[in-house]
């Protein structure tokens, strides 16, 4: 077999040493016959390849390893293992995983979701894909509901957000403004400058509510949707608790073009959001409150996107890169125009 970009990372027979031992692993020895790089061009984090493999019975299967940090597949590994049996098709099954904390290096074996297609936040998929991809977010937050954060063990990690301090802010502002005079326009100068001023309060108000497990990165690029038209939420290595409408508010801010600009479509999405809330067990009053703390949550997203906007390249940017960050800054600039 060769290998691509991985090298030592994929030899067959190391895998096929780890996978035998690994707590969820269904398919018995096997034989590493091909590897593939997929997801470079998506934004998922660490290395991933599609992995094709003989069964002892000369059957073939497929699966996924992905490699990265120690602390992302920590991450996953702790929310697969609270997460995997409930969500079970609506995220991948994790077969299991090892941390190498020596190296800094993450493994994770995980299910291969095919056939389907990997969603892209630069294309809008409709509404039918908008629709089920929010209402899988739903269904994440439901069954992981507490009333606050605090009802966790201690040892899951949470959520952070911060109010940057004014010189941040004022740099990081004005490197947007300059790299996106046609976005941040004039007309928004005044609900820029006071953003600061109402994250506090936002931040404090969305870590008094509910928490579940949130994805944090919850978009488009992250996706998978089968034939079926059913989806499946990829890449849990930031996974938290937190704030259920972080990942909501995140899905809306960084979702397609236009999506944000789009006030009757983006209402509609939380009110289908809401709607799985209640049908997933969450109180009425509970899930009602939702489109409050979605817009809480708007907030701190429009600092990091604008932050990333206008933080300085050390090195030209890739042209997908680029494309996001404009894509990004747009809808944050369609969202605070309303």
């Amino acid at each position: 077999m060769t290998t691509p970009e991985g090298g030592a990372l994929l030899d067959p027979a190391r895998v096929e040493g780890i996978v035998h031992g690994l707590p969820r692993w269904p398919f018995g020895p096997v034989r590493i016959v091909a590897a593939t790089r997929i997801g470079a061009e998506h934004g998922l984090s660490g290395q991933v390849h599609r992995l094709v493999a003989r069964t002892a019975d000369g059957g073939r299967v497929t699966f996924i390893v992905k490699h990265g940090s120690v602390a992302g597949a920590e991450r996953a590994l702790q929310f697969h293992g609270s997460m995997g049996h409930p969500l079970r098709g609506s995220i991948p099954d994790c077969y299991g995983g090892f941390l190498d904390t020596g190296t800094g290096l993450g493994v994770l074996f995980l299910e291969d979701i095919a056939p389907a297609v990997q969603g892209d936040v630069l294309i809008d998929p409709g509404d039918e894909v908008a629709d089920a991809t929010i209402q899988v977010i739903a269904s994440v937050h439901a069954s992981s509901w507490r009333a606050r954060a605090a009802d966790y063990p201690a040892a899951l990690p949470r959520w952070q957000a911060e109010v940057w301090d004014a010189d941040r802010w004022c740099e990081r502002l004005a490197g947007a403004r300059a790299r996106f005079p046609e976005l941040l326009t004039d007309q928004l100068d005044r609900r820029l400058e006071r953003l600061p001023g109402e994250l506090g309060d936002a931040i404090a108000g969305l870590r008094a509510g509910p928490a579940s497990w949130i994805h944090t990165d919850a978009h488009l690029d992250n996706i998978l949707w089968r034939p079926d038209g059913s989806v499946v939420l990829l890449d849990w290595a930031s996974a938290v608790i937190g704030p259920p409408a972080v990942d909501a508010a995140r899905f809306l801010i960084e979702g397609p073009p236009g999506l944000a600009a789009d006030e009757r479509r983006s209402l509609a999405l939380v009110e289908t959001y809401q709607r799985e809330l209640v049908a997933r067990g969450v109180p009425r009053s509970v899930a009602g409150s939702m489109s409050i703390a979605v817009g809480q949550a708007m907030l701190p997203l429009a600092q990091s996107i604008i932050g990333w906007g206008g933080r300085p390249d050390s090195e030209p940017s890739a042209p997908r890169t680029v494309a996001l960050r404009e894509n990004a800054v747009r809808n944050v600039a369609s969202w605070l125009s309303r």
